[in-house]
């Protein structure tokens, strides 16, 4: 499509408007243009596994499971230290061994 200078917007394909110069449009809904672009992420990450054919299904699903454990593990790990904070705001006994302790570390 050819720029016309006296038009700021630009169309791309699914039809959302671009600014080129200027401000951004305001009014557009930010978060349903995220979850489309996230979802287009993901279609594409879809499409790069089943439309290689030298990756089988059971490739896709191992890999797939593989990322939302370390997902998980690694929001598990976290979400424990919060809790372990918590628990020292709430007055644990500060000679209880905590997960963060780094031996021989004077600071805590």
């Amino acid at each position: 499509m050819k720029l016309n200078p006296s038009n700021p917007y630009v169309f791309n394909m699914t039809g959302h408007e671009y600014v080129t110069e200027g401000r951004p449009n305001i009014d557009e809904d930010w978060e349903a243009r995220y979850r489309e672009q996230r979802k287009d992420r993901l279609t594409d990450a879809v499409h790069d596994y089943l439309d290689d054919a030298n990756t089988s299904i059971l490739e896709f699903y191992n890999d797939l499971r593989d990322i939302i454990v370390e997902m998980n593990n690694y929001h598990k790990k976290f979400a424990e230290k919060a809790e372990g904070a918590l628990l020292l705001v709430h007055g644990k006994p500060r000679d209880e061994k905590c997960d963060d302790d780094i031996p021989g570390d004077p600071s805590y």
